[in-house]
This record gives C-alpha cells, sequence and structure tokens, in this order.
C-alpha cells in the first residue's frame, strides 16, 4: 500500500517529535525590546484664515491673539521638537508665544525645541506675530502656518 507523500512526511516528523519527548531539554534566553521615540500632535483648534488689513500693511505687523491649541504626545524623556512649516511667504518674520517664552522664526520657519517634555498629553497654546513681506497685500489668507513635531533622540 502507497502513502500518499504528503502524509508519508508527516508521519516522520510526528515520529521525531515522540521520540525527542523521552528526554527533558531546558534552555533559557533573554527577550527585549527597544521603544522607538515617537511624538505625535493634535490640533484642538486654531485660525483658519489671516485676515490683513490696510493698517496691518502700514504697521508692517499683525498680531493674532486668537491662541492655537494643540496637544503634543511625547514617549521620549528628552522632549520634542514642534515644527513651524510656513505654508505661503508673506512674512518676514513670525514671533511664537507660550507660557514658555517667545521664539522668533526666519520667513523659511524653523524648530521649537522642548527638552524634557514628555507625556501622553501635553497641552499648548500658541499666539503669533507676523511681521509682513514688504509685498503684501491686504486681504484674507488662509491659515500660513502648519505645525508638525517630532520625538527627540538621545
Amino acid at each position: 500500500m502507497a502513502i500518499p507523500r504528503g502524509l508519508g512526511v508527516f508521519l516522520i516528523l510526528a515520529t521525531a517529535v515522540s521520540a525527542g519527548s523521552a528526554s527533558e531539554v531546558r534552555t533559557q534566553f533573554r527577550v527585549g525590546a527597544t521603544v522607538l521615540a515617537h511624538a505625535s500632535l493634535r490640533v484642538r483648534s486654531e485660525p483658519v484664515n489671516l485676515t490683513i488689513t490696510p493698517d496691518a500693511v502700514r504697521r508692517g505687523f499683525i498680531e493674532v491673539l486668537e491662541p492655537t491649541r494643540i496637544e503634543v504626545s511625547n514617549n521620549s524623556p528628552h522632549g520634542y521638537a514642534l515644527l513651524v512649516q510656513p505654508q505661503m511667504m508673506i512674512f518676514s518674520a513670525l514671533r511664537v508665544r507660550s507660557a514658555g517664552g517667545e521664539v522668533l522664526l526666519g520667513n523659511e520657519g524653523g524648530m521649537i525645541v522642548e527638552h524634557g517634555q514628555h507625556g501622553i498629553t501635553l497641552p499648548l497654546e500658541l499666539t503669533y506675530r507676523f511681521d509682513l513681506a514688504s509685498s503684501v497685500a491686504p486681504g484674507e489668507y488662509p491659515w500660513p502656518v502648519h505645525l508638525a513635531v517630532q520625538a527627540l533622540e538621545p
């Protein structure tokens, strides 16, 4: 009687397992895990538009007191960097204010580093002062700043 090919392999493996169980073998190994640094940002509220009035153009700047409210989640004990990315070139400089102080950035944006800040929900409120580019005209503009976050590595 011929044994189907797949069944023959199964019978050989089953015999090898049952023969090996007669003696007890123990081994030890260590298991480790590395948790990668990760940060995420949730925008709770931010202005939709930036209204630049003729007075603001004459002054050369506009203050935005309506805060951008965000929540940062970060598992890195080293902190995080908040990336401020311009979406259009309507300003020559940007001042970003929070409870921790004020940062002056150029029209290319930049990053605000928060050392040692980590946790599940870190609330942050930001207000802005845009120093307007000389070529900007009065009008309604889409919100000109995008925020992102990254965890700091050691």
